[in-house]
């Protein structure tokens, strides 16, 4: 059934020169891939600490979910941030696990509440705030 998802997430986009590395020609066919690395990537369950692929509607990330809930909110929003340093430290090794040339300048942190029953708008670029 469909409700309302909430997420926080730290978000790394998927790019060509990532699926390239990996000889693969879309997100889905990188996530099999990936699950040979950890057999937990992209389990169904949505717990938190795990890794996702997830796809919006025009980009596709590797997500690494740090909350989650469902039907606890109500109303499309999101927004992006920078990650400081500190956290670039924390969260590298976790990526580099998956992403041996990671560019620690693409991670975001990105908090967004979608109605799953319809594609997600993207949530990566950051917005100065007004």
């Amino acid at each position: 059934m469909s409700d309302y998802v909430k997420e926080r997430v730290i978000r790394y986009p998927i790019e060509k020169d990532l699926l390239d590395r990996y000889n693969c020609k879309d997100a889905y066919d990188l996530e099999r891939k990936l699950i040979e690395i950890d057999a937990d990537f992209g389990s169904f369950n949505k717990d938190k600490n795990k890794f996702a692929i997830f796809g919006t509607d025009s980009a596709e990330y590797i997500d690494y979910i740090l909350d989650y809930s469902y039907g606890e909110c109500a109303g499309d929003f999101g927004f992006s941030r920078l990650l400081s340093e500190k956290q670039k430290e924390k969260y590298k090794p976790m990526f580099e696990k998956f992403i041996p040339e990671l560019d620690t300048s693409k991670f975001r942190d990105v908090i967004f509440c979608y109605y799953n029953g319809c594609d997600c708008p993207d949530y990566y670029e950051v917005e100065e705030e007004k």
